[in-house]
């Protein structure tokens, strides 16, 4: 027996598999490779692609913020609706951009047009107190001081001392504020 495992361990035997398993292990190294190249190329044109689409959001972002500026450059509350709505457009939720659109809907007298914007300003920023407390000026135009009452109460939930900070000297909405 120990003749038989004698021949079967010859030199040539032992070259054969040592070459069989060298080979297998380099068959599952080149698949690794693969893999990961594979890989690590989906994931460059995935980054590419995000890059691209942050880019254009920025480019979006900065176009909306001009016009929002320029807004407050305009002293007739139509032409300053219609740039504000074209700022919105471009990006829904570009900073104070619903906020501005409500402010320029109350100087228009219009405070319907004023509450939708300063509701929309809330949807697209739920966690800013602005829109809450510009809602609430709104409601209170509309006589409407319960809802006023409200949405005071919803931003001084947010953050009470910013809320109270804002609003320090504001003699339409601080006599709203629970003392």
């Amino acid at each position: 027996m120990n003749e038989t495992l004698a021949s079967s361990m010859s030199p040539a035997f032992l070259v054969t598999t040592l070459s069989v398993t060298v080979a297998l292990l380099a068959t599952i190294v080149l698949f690794i490779t693969i893999n990961e190249y594979t890989r690590l190329r989906r994931l460059r044109r995935e980054f590419q692609d995000f890059e691209e689409n942050w880019k254009q959001e920025m480019q979006k972002t900065q176009k909306a913020m001009q016009r929002v500026v320029a807004s407050y450059q305009i002293n007739d509350p139509d032409q300053r609706i219609k740039i504000l709505e074209s700022a919105v457009a471009i990006d829904p939720g570009v900073y104070n951009g619903y906020n501005a659109l409500g402010y320029a809907h109350l100087d228009k007298g219009d405070t319907a047009g004023a509450v939708d914007a300063f509701k929309e300003a809330i949807h697209q920023h739920p966690e800013q107190i602005e829109g809450y407390c510009d809602l609430a000026r709104a409601y209170l135009k509309q006589g409407q001081e319960s809802l006023a009452r409200k949405y005071l109460a919803r931003a001084e939930h947010i953050d009470a001392s910013a809320v109270r900070q804002g609003l320090q000297g504001d003699d339409f909405l601080e006599h709203l504020l629970d003392k």
